[in-house]
């Protein structure tokens, strides 16, 4: 397994390589200042077999060792670690298939901070269902809270139900609760306040208004029904959702917004304050245009112990082809204050497709991140996985021997190459920067004030051809490089 790191006191980037396809999903860290990183390991990209993976990196960067759980015939999926005592928790899913039926259903493993198995807990299904996929689980003492959907087993047409689940890892008592409603339920994510369990979902159910498909489904703590109704905004899909207080949460998620002219969905990533219940309070919305997608993290948000805010995710991702796109994409992260302010947003990547999978706050003020990567140009439908640890500025900066670099802008220029117009993507901490292009004599040809997140710019009357470009904020040059007409 080899792989490539830099050292610095704060920040690093770790490349963990191997001919597999591999995935990172889940990290925490340890109060050692280790990292423990979860994800999957796929024998290949046909195989049903795949294995659970765990990482252990130290605070440098540096990989200290890897464990790998297997089953015979079956899928492992290893995803949310959280702190149990002294220990670590880890989510998992094991999937398999019985006369050509997929079984789903929910296993949990507990670690010391030496990657040793301490146990393993298997939730058992209920007899009325074959398919069990966990959105979300919550530590609370020595209770697990467990939020998801499920399939029945006598279904006739494509049918999932809610499911909230309680056990006891004392006692091993069971209690859950199936929310059959019309139509289907998808979980998308789970948060659970001291008193209450909220679902957030996506499918037509037939509450007013008929055209709305992201929900939220509220339980108390008996695991009892009591209300489902529409999100703000629509948003769905990639619901991350941490408490604030008893009546406060940060909820991420799609969101998508019919421009006219002209004609066209443009997909945002947003982060919503919510009060509790279900009532926007502020709201940060991150998107690169009308013609790109982005998407939040699957666990797009963390606090600092300060109360700034990490907001993490993809940007242009292009529909049917991601996560094997040929087109490059970069990893967003907007660090906000605690009104949803932004204070600055920086992108990494860019030179060939990146995906975040899950961001912490770090005990420093930085954050880290799990990511994968895909270069079409080197990589046969095969993932690696990229961890980064940056400062509290987003950066970045080692110390002693360099991995090729990852380009960490402030501003990036796409599509590049172009034809008709350029959009200029900006974090606020560059607001009023000067955003010139020249021609290969050095004549400015555009020029424009980046006073607004995305900048279009129209080069109809450009000739085909290559243009230099430079971004200057407070009299330094903050961005360079060259933009290409088709």
């Amino acid at each position: 397994m080899p792989f490539a790191v830099s050292v610095g006191q704060e920040s690093f980037k770790l490349a963990i390589k191997t001919p597999q396809p591999e995935i990172a999903s889940g990290l925490i860290e340890l109060d050692n200042g280790n990292y423990i990183i979860t994800g999957i390991r796929l024998n290949d990209n046909v195989s049903p077999d795949s294995k659970g993976m765990i990482w252990l990196v130290n605070a440098y960067g540096i990989l200290i060792d890897s464990v790998e759980i297997s089953k015979q015939d079956t899928i492992v999926y290893l995803g949310k670690v959280q702190k149990y005592g002294n220990n670590y928790f880890i989510a998992a899913t094991f999937a398999y298939y019985e006369n050509s039926d997929r079984r789903n259903f929910p296993v949990f493993f507990l670690v010391d901070s030496a990657l040793n198995l301490l146990n393993e807990y298997r939730i058992p299904l209920d007899s009325n269902y074959s398919f069990i996929e966990s959105m979300g689980t919550v530590l609370a003492g020595d209770e697990l809270y467990i939020g998801g959907n499920a399939r029945n087993k006598n279904f006739t047409e494509y049918y999932t139900d809610l499911f909230i689940c309680k056990y006891n890892l004392q006692t091993h008592v069971l209690q859950s609760n199936f929310l059959a409603l019309t139509g289907d339920q998808l979980s998308t994510g789970y948060l659970k306040t001291s008193n209450y369990n909220i679902i957030f979902s996506v499918g037509l159910w037939g509450y007013p208004p008929d055209y709305s498909y992201g929900y939220y489904t509220l339980f108390d703590n008996d695991l009892n029904w009591i209300v489902t109704d529409s999100l703000p905004d629509d948003i769905c899909l990639n619901n991350s959702s941490i408490n604030l207080n008893d009546s406060t949460y940060l909820l991420s998620g799609r969101q998508s917004v019919f421009i006219a002219p002209p004609s066209i969905d443009e997909e945002r990533s947003v982060l919503y304050k919510m009060a509790f219940p279900n009532q926007p309070i502020n709201s940060y919305k991150y998107h690169m245009g009308t013609d790109t997608l982005s998407f939040p993290a699957g666990s797009s948000i963390d606090t600092t112990r300060t109360g700034e805010i990490y907001f993490s995710g993809t940007a242009n991702v292009i529909p049917y082809q991601a996560p094997f796109q040929q087109d490059p994409s970069w990893i967003f992260l907007s660090k906000l204050d605690r009104d949803l302010n932004p204070i600055w947003t920086k992108l990494y990547g860019g030179d060939m497709f990146y995906q975040v999978y899950s961001v912490k706050a770090t005990h420093d003020g930085g954050a880290i991140m799990a990511c994968i990567t895909y270069d079409h140009r080197t990589q046969d439908y095969e993932h690696d996985i990229l961890i980064m640890k940056v400062n509290e500025d987003g950066l970045i900066v080692g110390t002693g021997e360099e991995l090729s670099n990852i380009s960490v802008q402030d501003a990036i220029v796409y599509p590049n190459p172009g034809n008709e117009y350029f959009h200029i993507q900006s974090g606020p901490q560059i607001s009023g920067a000067l955003f010139e292009l020249f021609d290969m004599n050095g004549n400015i040809v555009l020029t424009t004030i980046l006073d607004e997140r995305v900048e279009t710019m129209s080069t109809i009357k450009l000739s085909t051809g290559t243009y230099p470009y430079r971004i200057t904020f407070q009299n330094k040059i903050v961005g360079s490089g060259k933009w290409l007409k088709k």
